[in-house]
């Protein structure tokens, strides 16, 4: 059973999904509702048989789901029911009752329901499309907010001030800001809150931000089959601001043309194909396996033995004795998408260009210092971060002949 954790003051939406294994097209019927009980089995009011709030057209994989407010909610555990109806392509209609397990958890004064902690990542943006910013101040007693001002700074260090709406108005334990922001360019956003108090006192909360040219959260979670509850847009923003940062850093001539920001075109969306492949091979390693001791080898169903391991070739033809392997199969899931960013950087145009002059004396992965001399030692563990410079540093790899990485994946 799925299981997601809220903290009080909490709004976000909660999911369920239902799939086919026969192949069948389901059709999600209209009314399906949503019911939270506590502890004891009953209903909590105001979440009885509540309209979701969603649904997907139809599809053999179809999900509903409910924006799920913990505003009212005290801490503990609860369990979440969808109760919806679908058809099949047989013709036959049939009810389904989904159920997820959801921990609500006390928050503290001060804290942002929603969001991280103050001064940390906590909104993942696409550029040019309009996003609500948000905090929420919890007071000791009841407060006045007599004004809020809201200042966030771009990519290039410009300031600019949206008008901050404060709900309730008056005297509240709890205050409300929100702010419509639209990012003009890609890249790391600071949000900095000025909360005036009727009394005179001023609070400061500093928080962060991270647009792209594309939809990364979208991409890196279908990577990595994850969903919006189990993998936060503030986790994806700090790493891919981790990510864009290192990468352009590599790259004199991205720092020369402007670096992230200063993207146009087609190069928008193949810096962020490099960048988030390269982020999701940096948080599998931290996902949960299949398995575990890890991810399932192989499968035996009575004499037939399925292998999902890599199975490296013979020789260069791709010839495993009488098995020929396509070309992809039997490459671990990392190296697949390490090819993919590869061919997705080599296309920049700036990078083209450069490496069309330099040809293989453009190494940008190329490092030297501490990593590099203690991966030279023996018995030495190697890290996460080590790793991913090595494969970056070893495999950059379009020199004589150039690696055709495209015609790997049928591009």
């Amino acid at each position: 059973m799925q299981q997601i954790t809220f903290t009080v003051g909490d709004v976000a939406p909660v999911y369920a999904e239902l799939s086919d294994s026969g192949g069948q097209t389901l059709t999600p019927s209209a009314g399906g509702a949503f019911t939270l009980l506590d502890n004891t089995g009953t209903a909590v009011t105001g979440f009885n048989l509540a309209p979701v709030t969603g649904q997907d057209p139809a599809g053999n994989h179809v999900r509903w789901w409910y924006d799920l407010n913990a505003s009212s909610l005290n801490p503990g555990e609860y369990l979440g029911l969808f109760i919806v109806g679908v058809t099949g392509t047989d013709g036959i209609s049939r009810t389904r009752t989904l159920s997820l397990q959801i921990q609500v958890l006390e928050r503290t004064a001060g804290a942002s329901p929603s969001q991280g902690s103050a001064g940390g990542y906590n909104y993942l943006w696409t550029a040019g499309d309009t996003w609500k910013a948000s905090w929420t101040e919890i007071h000791s007693a009841p407060e006045i907010v007599s004004s809020a001002l809201l200042t966030v700074t771009n990519p290039s260090g410009s300031p600019a001030a949206p008008s901050v709406t404060i709900t309730p108005g008056g005297a509240a334990g709890t205050h409300n800001l929100s702010a419509l922001i639209t990012p003009i360019a890609a890249g790391g956003y600071s949000l900095a809150w000025s909360i005036s108090l009727a009394d005179g006192q001023t609070i400061q909360r500093k928080e962060r931000g991270f647009a792209g040219w594309t939809d990364l959260g979208a991409f890196i979670r279908r990577r990595l089959r994850e969903t919006p509850q189990s993998l936060l847009d503030s986790d994806l923003a700090a790493e891919m601001d981790l990510t864009t940062l290192t990468l352009v850093d590599r790259f004199t001539s991205l720092i020369q043309a402007g670096g992230y920001s200063a993207f146009t075109g087609m190069d928008q969306m193949r810096f962020d194909r490099a960048a988030g492949l390269l982020t999701a091979i940096r948080l599998r390693a931290m996902r949960p396996k299949p398995v575990p001791l890890g991810e399932p080898g192989s499968v035996k169903l009575d004499q037939n033995q399925f292998v999902y391991g890599p199975m490296p070739p013979n020789d260069a033809t791709g010839e495993n004795g009488s098995q020929t392997i396509a070309a992809g199969i039997g490459k671990p899931i990392e190296r697949q998408w390490l090819e993919e960013a590869l061919a997705s950087l080599s296309k920049i145009t700036v990078i083209a260009q450069n490496y069309s002059v330099r040809g293989t004396a453009l190494k940008p992965f190329l490092v030297s210092g501490p990593t590099r001399f203690q991966l030279s030692r023996t018995n030495i563990t190697e890290t996460l971060l080590s790793g991913v410079i090595r494969l970056l540093t070893d495999d950059w790899n379009i020199g004589v002949p150039p690696e055709d990485y495209y015609g790997d994946y049928g591009w």
